[in-house]
């Protein structure tokens, strides 16, 4: 596809975040679709008769929820896997691409058009190299904090460990004193004993 370099929108990112927006959308209503069918509320009082027919309003609202739930599940394992496969950044390469597929350059003898074509296209592919990096240093952000996380788990639990560990040994240190009082207690009993 030819045209003048000035023509293409010059903010990739934005481009980027319209097809991922567009992909979310669409993922939605798939599955706003499988949800919408007619008859899932007559499969779940069909598996439940005698309920279906005492109270036929508490079916269709346990039918609702129960595809709310399965919506919600749905949209949340198919972003997990958008996260995993760097989809975003996919699409990103994907617009890069594009640019550069867009861009056919001719002279047009008018130095100022020739120029503001150039830059434009040196523009788009600076910001396609910025959101390609951003979306990069976000995933291994998110990574990251993960990783703290689950460290930070790990030492509560280490902590909650020590803690129990420390009140064993006060109680046998307790006992321990204890148990020495009673034998210098007994001593002087039997010390009374020896002088009497």
């Amino acid at each position: 596809m030819n045209q003048d370099a000035s023509t293409v929108d010059v903010d990739v990112h934005q481009d980027t975040c319209q097809s991922f927006e567009n992909l979310n959308l669409c993922i939605k209503q798939f599955v706003k679709s499988i949800c919408d069918k007619h008859g899932s509320c007559r499969k779940l009082s069909a598996s439940f008769p005698k309920y279906y027919k005492k109270n036929a309003e508490i079916v269709q609202v346990v039918s609702d929820q129960l595809w709310e739930m399965f919506e919600t599940k749905q949209l949340l394992s198919i972003n997990q896997w958008i996260e995993e496969g760097n989809l975003q950044l996919l699409l990103c390469k994907l617009n890069k691409a594009k640019v550069d597929e867009d861009f056919d350059w001719k002279p047009t003898g008018v130095p100022d058009k020739d120029i503001e074509a150039h830059i434009a296209n040196a523009t788009q592919h600076e910001l396609a190299k910025l959101t390609e990096l951003y979306l990069k240093e976000k995933s291994e952000a998110i990574k990251l904090n993960a990783e703290i996380k689950e460290k930070e788990t790990k030492v509560q639990k280490l902590l909650l460990a020590v803690t129990a560990r420390q009140k064993e040994f006060e109680k046998v240190v307790d006992s321990c004193i204890g148990e020495k009082q009673n034998l210098s207690n007994a001593e002087a009993t039997v010390m009374t004993w020896d002088q009497n």
